[in-house]
């Protein structure tokens, strides 16, 4: 018999499924117009982007939510899950954009927190300036085009992961 799994496993455990479900649907939905990495690091103790793809409409920085069950809504600009505010996740997705942009100045930075399993408003909605959809919506978001060629997406990649290493 196995040792049931303390709450942080567990939280992990559900957290990188949400994640592996996300990369598979943007992934799929991107063939030919982007390049995408998992889990970058931003140094010591700042945490990780889960999800980071370069399209010809810019650079998408994804946060993944793995919520079953629970309504997501946001008020005042802050994100509620079932009825608790959630103001850090904002505040963890301005670290990302601030990493990206510091890597990539001047390219077009698209953040979203992608909700899996929960339950968001059917047009999503934004928290400071920050898209809250779930994985549709985050795909539709994603059809738009944009101007950057393949081969300045892969420079652009480059320079990502250069300042943004794998997360250990």
């Amino acid at each position: 018999m196995r040792a049931p799994l303390a709450p942080s496993a567990r939280a992990f455990m559900v957290g990188a499924e949400g994640e592996q479900l996300i990369a598979d649907q943007v992934v799929r939905a991107t063939v030919g117009r982007g390049f995408w990495m998992f889990n970058r690091s931003l140094g010591r103790r700042a945490g990780d982007i889960d999800v980071l793809g370069v399209l010809d409409s810019g650079i998408w920085i994804v946060d993944a939510k793995h919520y079953r069950g629970r309504q997501v809504t946001v008020k005042d600009d802050i994100i509620v899950v079932g009825s608790r505010r959630r103001p850090g996740l904002t505040e963890s997705m301005w670290r990302q954009i601030s990493a990206v942009t510091a890597a990539v100045p001047g390219v077009p930075v698209h953040p979203a927190i992608c909700i899996v399993g929960g339950r968001v408003p059917a047009d999503g909605a934004r928290a400071e300036g920050i898209v809250v959809t779930d994985v549709e919506g985050l795909t539709r978001a994603m059809s738009i085009g944009g101007p950057i060629d393949e081969a300045t997406r892969g420079e652009i990649v480059q320079r990502l992961a250069a300042a943004l290493p794998a997360a250990a």
